[in-house]
């Protein structure tokens, strides 16, 4: 059984990542991502699909001040179909939207647009 609490952390997780309200950073290993809190921070990956061999999952970490994950939860943990597709929908957002903050790709982007805006196309 999913702890209910988690499920509640990683819905608004999604929805304040997607505001933009959340910052990710890259960490050690390649492609995980986190964002940290006063006392916590939540990592975000992907791994091989438990259901699908062809597929990945994407899931969080939740760890303590101590470094230690002690909660996690993967899209494909809910037994609820339903609930796994909202899930997944709100995991892979979180993921892509992370992915790009870290990488600075939004922040290049941002600055492309506002040159843009101010100077016109270069060309």
């Amino acid at each position: 059984m999913i702890y209910p609490k988690l499920m509640t952390v990683a819905f608004k997780l999604a929805s304040s990542t997607n505001a933009g309200h959340t910052k990710w950073q890259e960490t050690e290993v390649d492609g995980m991502y986190q964002t940290s809190f006063a006392r916590s921070s939540i990592r975000i990956a992907t791994r091989r699909s438990k259901i699908d061999e062809l597929s990945n999952e994407y899931f969080i970490e939740v760890l303590n001040a101590d470094g230690d994950v002690v909660a996690e939860l993967g899209d494909e943990d809910p037994s609820d179909i339903d609930e796994r597709g909202r899930l997944y929908t709100a995991l892979k957002e979180t993921f892509e939207v992370a992915q790009r903050h870290a990488s600075g790709a939004d922040d290049i982007l941002d600055d492309i647009i506002e040159e843009i805006d101010r100077e016109g196309l270069p060309f």
